[in-house]
This record gives C-alpha cells, structure tokens and sequence, in this order.
C-alpha cells in the first residue's frame, strides 16, 4: 500500500523523538502534512513572516554626537564607508580591525579606556574554547583508556568465542567479521598493525591500507556483496590534530580513527536501499545478524559492557543518543525472545523470522539520519527507508543534521517527483531553528527547489520539542542558546542598531559561527548527513541584551556541573569552571533585562561590569590579565595562542545529479576576530548616548571536492594567508579588510526610518554650524552658535579617522563664534572637522582643494 505522503517519511523517522513531548499530537500532524503538501514559497513566507526592519534612515545618525565616539576614532581610525555604515545603521563591524582571539582586543579596548560591548559572540566565543578543551581532558583522562581497555577485554576473550562456535557450519563467516571488526577497531586505537585469529591478513591489510589512504572504495563488508564505503571520514581533524600540551608528540588521532570505525561501521539489520542493484539476499542480512548476536555475546561475556556504558552515557550527556540499534537496545531485543541463547538458533528460520520480525519493527531501531553512500532511484515517487543497524558506538542523532538529511535529494517530493538538490545550505538549519530571517534568504533556493513542505514540516516538529529534549545533551542546550539570539520582540529598552536589517544579518554570523563551532567541537560523535546518491577600566559597558540567551547557557552550566559533580569525573577543576560561569551568567541575564526595561544599575551591577578586566597582581606566572572574563574559560593558556581558527565538515553529496562519484564537501568555520562599533544608551549613565566597542566572530563556508575534509591546520594556513569570501548575506553590515563598504548579496527587506535622531544634547544651535569657503584653498572661517558656556574642541580627521590638526581648545562663552583654520599645509582630500562643546558633537565634510 502506498504511503499516505511522500513527506510521511518525517513522521516515520521522528515521531519516536516527539512522541515523549508534551503537547504532541501525531494526528494533528499528519493532518498538518497533508494539509501543507506542496507549499510554494509565498506560503511558507505567510506561515513564517518576518518583522520590519530599518535598512536606511532619512536623518543619518550622527556618531561624534556619541560620549567616547572620538576617543574610539582616535584609537582605530574609521574609514569614509565604515561611518556610513554606522549613521545608517547604529552599529558597524568591520574586519579591518580583526584579531587572532577573542581577548586581544577587549585587552585594547580596556588599555584604552574605552566602553565596551558584552557581545554575545564573546560568550559563545568562550564556551566553544572551553568546551573543547574539557572534551579533550576527558578523552585523554577517560574516553581513549577505556576505549582500550574495552578492546583489549573484547580481544581477550575473543579466542573463546570463536572456540565455541568455529566448528558449527554456518557461523564461519560471521565469526570471521567480529575478528576483523575487533582487530581493526584495535589496531587504529593503537596505531599498531595486529594479526587475525580467523579472518585473513589480507583483509585487515586492505580495509587498514584503505583507512590510511582516506579512500573511497567498494568492498564486501561483512557479507558477500560489495559496498561503497566512505574511508574520507577517517582523516583526522578538528581537535584531534592537535598535540598533547604535555607530550607534544602524542594526539588524539588514534581514538579518532578507532572510533570513527565503531561509530560508522555498521551491520545491516534490515535490506538497505539495492538500488541500482539487485535486492539482498534474506542470507546476506542473516550474515550480519550473526555477526551482530556474536558481537553483543562477546561484549557481555568479556566483562567489556559496563565500561561501554560508562563511555556512552558520557557522550551521550555531552551530544546526544547514539542514531542506530545499540547494543543495549538490541541485548533487550534478545532477551524478549524465549529460548534465543546461542547464535547458532538463528540459522533456524523458525527462530530467525520472528526474532527478524521483532528487530525490524522495534522503534529503538530505526536510524534516521543517512551518514553513507546509498543510492535512490529517481523514479521511485517515495523516498528509500533507512535500514536498521547495529553498532558499538554509533554516532549520535542531532537535529541540524536530521534538517540537513531532509532539504537534499531524496528528500525532497514535489507533485509527486523527487527534486535533485544535492546540498543542505547552513541557513536551512537556522529556519528550523526558528529564524524566520532566514526564510527569506532561502527564497532562491526554496524556489528552485520546492522544499517548502519539507523545511516547513521539519520546522513543526523543532517547535513540538518541550524543555526535556532542550535539556537532553549539551549539544541540544548549546544550539537552544543559539535559537535565544533568533529575532525577539522590540521592548522599550531595544537599542535602534538591534531594529535594523544588518543587526538582523549580523545576528546569522552569530548564530552560524557558533553553530560551525559547535559542530566541529563534536566532530567525531555527531552523525554527519549525507545526500542520497546520485588601571585601566572599561568606563562603560553594555551588554548585548539578550537575557534568555545568558539564562540557557547558565541552564547548560548547571547541566554539566551537576553531571560533572555526581559522577565525580575529572575533579574539581571542571565543576568550578561550570559554577563561576553560571553564576556571570546569571549576573549578565539581570542586567539585559534591565537594559531593555530601560532601568538604571544599582552600584553593584556597575561594579561587576568594570570588574570584567582589571591589571593583574604581578605575581610570577601569573596570566597578564584579571577579572570575571577569564572565568569564561577553562584553559586560560588558550587566551594567548595564536590564533582559534576551526573548520568543520557538516554534509556530504557523494553523487552529481548524474550519479558520477564527486564527494563534495560541505564545510562551516570561522576565523579572526573583528571589531565593532555599537551606538547605544549606558545603562550605568541614565541611558546617555555613548559609542561601544566590541567583538565579532566571523563565519565562513567552503566547499570542496574528491572526498576532501579539511583540517584545522590547513583552514588556519588559508585565513592566515588572507581573507576568504565570507557569505553574500554579510554585506549588509560588514565593511571589508581595507575598511570599504561590501555591496551586492542577499539581505532582508526593510523600510526607511524617518525620524532624526535625538540625544538629548542642544548646546550647538541647529543649522548653526559651516564653514566659509568650502572647498577649502589656504584659510577657511569655522563658525557656530552655543546656546550654553561650553568647553570646546574642535580637530580636524582625514578620511582614515586619523587626527591631523588641533583647530582649538579652550572654554567659550555662549553666543556666535568664528574660529580660523589654516589649512594650506594639507594635502588635497576629504577631511572632517568635528567640533564637541560640552556633551554635544558636530562634524562638518571638507574638501581641501
């Protein structure tokens, strides 16, 4: 019988992850499916609108009108395009001013007296640096030992499995392919090449020689028949090419392999996909059932399974649960069948067919993310069902790759044909995240490739997630905290640059890079989607107001610190890092609040955003910085390394649409730190106007193809080596590496804001304000009114914000004043003249002739 829907499939392959949520009805969502069958993009826009946001003003801000906007021109410099980009849109942020980490410029800005934004970024920044670094400690300190001591039980008591069963006819070939998957498993954890009891040497010569070599090849993996297999996986990188702080010679480049093998490495439970060939064979899957039942036999009699649990229940608090049959789910299987206690009983089809039958419809057993190379045929109208399969330390199920796995070909069903799209783009994730920003820059591609009922019913299900699957891994509460920056509602306290279309795009860069962080983080855990084939003192500080942002972050701290505190694992110092930062994040959650309520700071929120960075004690060793900020990191080393460029591989297209093998790549990362500059009200000086200065993350993606994953180290060389384009999307905000504006690329639509700008400062009367003549030649005559007695300074700036000339400094009287300025030692060019009296800036455009 056909399927209801094409798309129905999404209900198949999740309805076990949302069924446990409160509020769920899985008849009203089918009835939503059929109901939203064949979407067009207007109406997905008209499900998932998007707010009105300024993308120009009719009055220009004008930022020397800002207390500390001189000082930060003094220090920086800004360009002729980066002070139009901040006049239209409040803030700008710009990669001529880009840096290696995150604290080198806030050490600038703080040496500088400057005011400083708390931007999220620096948080996310933060936690990504710490989170690595606290994986790493717990690979090397638990994950790799026991990793081989699980190996070596298994190995041990190998020799008694296969002396129980090597002389019943019908198990040598499964006995052979638990021999191969332990001896394999075992020689990458110790990079040493070990012989086979059963299986031949050649096998585990070409299957190792085929990791080495990061090769795509076929090869009849535990069973007769030939499969494709995606050995590219097995190239190290992320975290585990980096060397040992203590022995540099040593890295985790051994656990990645073995555990890329255990967690990719599978035995099909159930027929995959055949297509183009013919279909399996009821004894090639019987094959692999045996090897599976000889498997979870020797995992329990060798004692090896607790120690398997405790491994998996770590990842599975850090990432999530395990996307295929474990070997928990699957020793309950076994045990609900009467009489099945040896795996010869299954050569009997009269225990074998409903011992099949239980395996095959059991909801624990179905995978729902494709992470090799199957192929579908273009035209069957339905999408190809993932087989069931068993692994020893499946990677996990996170919900961007399932989104990834759903928006490519076969996924895609549109009046009844399956569309070829080959792959996912970052932005997919963030829609179904809830950024409905995003939406509309999918509009190309969603109309090219009619995947609105897809995306649109993938969203529905994210948006039935109660708190307990929010809660359920730090990669779920991370990407929680990422959704907290989607757009919020205005508030009275809503900072203008926070209502604009860049702040909008600029909040994407945001999200993606911490997503692309995120990713690369887990990199080896998380289950990659493939496409089917074919004395100083900050003076102010505001912090980005986002208060249900510092909330998640501060619930994903209390999450670790109490898992990390019962278990006892590592000690001390990871459970202080998880409490300290909960506690700023708290702290930082009251204070935006605040802010966008408008309300002043008591003395001791002022207090505790001054205590961010102070000058350290000097004491011997001691790190060249102090304060609350370094809280924020668990390895405060990781402050002054060069640089924390990281690349991730997040989605894999095995075919062009003609079937020919390409492997092409899809990449996420991030790269140098940039500066912005944010206009706002200090909420520790009754909400005057006052300029911020403060970090950027950048985000990048990069394509490649031939199977080719790329590593830290390479991504680092390339962006060391220059500027890589960085996505269209980030034109609206961002001024490039000689300071100019970006044009072109997709934004959001916007409107024009046509108010002028009040800061409450008159002291310089209206209009009052030229110079005679313009362009200028020798001499040119300053002229003002002052409505007050004012200190007044008046200097002249080229178009690089650089200070040439002191025109005047000193007290005035209220009243018309002329100054003179000679000019005629000046080049040819734009200058700006900016005058301040008391609070109030003016800036005047000159032309030196």
């Amino acid at each position: 019988m056909r399927k209801l829907l094409p798309i129905s499939l999404l209900v198949l392959c999740t309805i076990i992850h949302v069924m446990g949520q409160s509020g769920f009805d899985p008849d009203a969502y089918s009835n939503y499916l059929k109901a939203n069958q064949d979407l067009t993009y207007s109406q997905l826009h008209s499900l998932y609108p998007t707010d009105t946001y300024y993308q120009d003003r009719l009055y220009p801000v004008e930022p020397y009108h800002y207390e500390y906007f001189d000082s930060i021109v003094d220090a920086f410099g800004i360009t002729e395009d980066e002070l139009a980009l901040l006049a239209k849109n409040k803030f700008v942020v710009t990669e001529r001013l880009s840096y290696s980490n995150m604290v080198e410029p806030l050490d600038e800005i703080f040496h500088k007296d400057l005011p400083v934004l708390i931007s999220t970024d620096f948080i996310l920044k933060a936690l990504h640096l710490s989170y690595d670094n606290i994986l790493m400690d717990l690979e090397r300190g638990i994950l790799e030992p026991n990793l081989k001591e699980i190996l070596s039980l298994m190995s041990g008591s190998y020799p008694d499995l296969a002396s129980k069963y090597m002389d019943i006819e019908g198990l040598e070939a499964a006995l052979e392919d638990v021999d191969i998957y332990i001896t394999i498993a075992l020689s990458l954890a110790d990079s040493i090449r070990y012989d086979p009891l059963l299986a031949s040497e050649n096998q585990i010569d070409t299957l190792l020689q085929a990791i080495y070599d990061e090769s795509v090849f076929s090869y009849p993996l535990f069973s007769d028949r030939n499969r494709l297999l995606d050995f590219s996986q097995f190239r190290p990188r992320g975290h585990y090419t980096a060397p040992d702080p203590w022995f540099s010679e040593y890295s985790l480049t051994n656990y990645f392999r073995a555990m890329m093998w255990l967690g990719r490495m599978e035995f099909y439970l159930t027929p995959p996909p055949a297509y183009p060939g013919p279909p399996w064979t009821k004894e090639q899957i019987r094959r692999m059932h045996l090897s599976a039942f000889l498997l979870q036999e020797l995992l329990e009699t060798s004692g090896a399974l607790d120690i398997l649990l405790e491994n998996d229940g770590m990842i599975e608090f850090l990432v999530g649960e395990s996307d295929n049959l474990t070997p928990w789910e699957y020793g309950r299987i076994i045990k609900d069948i009467s009489g099945l206690n040896t795996a010869d009983q299954l050569l009997s089809d009269e225990i074998y067919d409903p011992y099949y039958e239980l395996v095959s419809t059991s909801l624990e057993a179905e995978q729902k993310i494709l992470s090799c190379i199957l192929y579908s045929d273009p035209f069957d109208p339905e999408p190809e069902e993932l087989p069931v399969s068993y692994r020893l330390f499946g990677q996990r199920f996170i919900i961007d790759s399932y989104v990834f796995a759903n928006v490519v070909y076969d996924r895609i069903i549109y009046q009844g044909a399956k569309v070829w799209r080959g792959l996912p783009n970052p932005l997919d994730a963030m829609f179904v995240l809830g950024n409905n920003n995003a939406g509309e820059l999918l509009q190309p591609e969603l109309e090219a490739y009619h995947y609105e009922s897809q995306i649109d019913a993938l969203r529905y299900l994210v948006e039935s997630y109660d708190e307990d699957f929010w809660s359920k891994s730090l990669y779920n509460t991370w990407l929680q905290a990422i959704r907290e920056l989607n757009p919020a509602e205005v508030e009275v306290g809503t900072p203008y640059f926070m209502k604009t279309v860049a702040w909008q795009h600029q909040k994407l860069n945001t999200q993606l890079a911490s997503w692309a962080q995120l990713r690369h983080d887990n990199l080896l855990y998380a289950k990659q989607s493939y496409t089917w084939g074919i004395i100083c003192s900050f003076p102010h500080s505001y912090v980005e107001p986002y208060p249900e942002f510092y909330r998640t972050i501060e619930k994903f701290c209390d999450a670790a610190y109490t898992y990390f505190s019962r278990n006892g694992v590592m000690g001390y110092p990871i459970t202080s890092y998880f409490n300290n930062v909960r506690n700023i994040m708290q702290q930082l959650a009251g204070i935006a609040e605040k802010e966008l309520r408008m309300e002043p700071l008591n003395q001791d929120e002022i207090t505790f955003l001054k205590g961010m960075m102070r000058e350290p004690d000097i004491i011997c060793g001691a790190p060249p910085w102090a304060g609350w900020f370094l809280d924020l990191y668990y390895n405060i080393d990781k402050l002054i390394e060069e640089d924390d460029y990281v690349i991730a591989d997040v989605h894999t297209q095995a075919t062009d649409e003609g079937g020919n093998l390409i492997g092409k790549i899809l990449h996420v990362g991030t790269g140098k730190v940039n500066l912005g500059i944010f206009l706002a009200g200090s909420p520790s000086d009754n909400y005057q106007p006052v300029a911020f200065v403060g970090p950027c993350m950048s985000y990048y993606e990069h394509i490649t193809l031939d199977w080719d994953r790329k590593t830290d180290e390479w991504w680092s060389a390339m962006i060391q080596g220059g500027f890589p384009a960085r996505p269209e999307w980030t034109n609206v905000y961002l001024a490039n590496n000689k300071g100019g504006e970006n044009t072109g690329g997709l934004r959001l639509k916007g409107a024009l804001f046509d108010q002028k700008e009040n800061t409450g400062i008159d002291q310089v009367t209206q209009g009052s304000l030229w110079i005679y003549p313009n362009p200028v030649y020798d001499h040119a005559m300053l002229h003002f009114n002052l409505s007050s007695n004012a200190s007044v300074q008046v200097n002249a700036y080229d178009v690089m914000g650089r200070k040439i000339n002191e025109i005047y400094n000193g007290k005035i009287m209220a009243g018309e004043h002329w100054i003179e300025w000679p000019a005629g030692n000046l080049k040819s060019g734009v200058y700006y003249v900016v005058l301040n009296a008391g609070k109030s800036g003016n800036v005047l455009k000159i032309i030196k002739q």
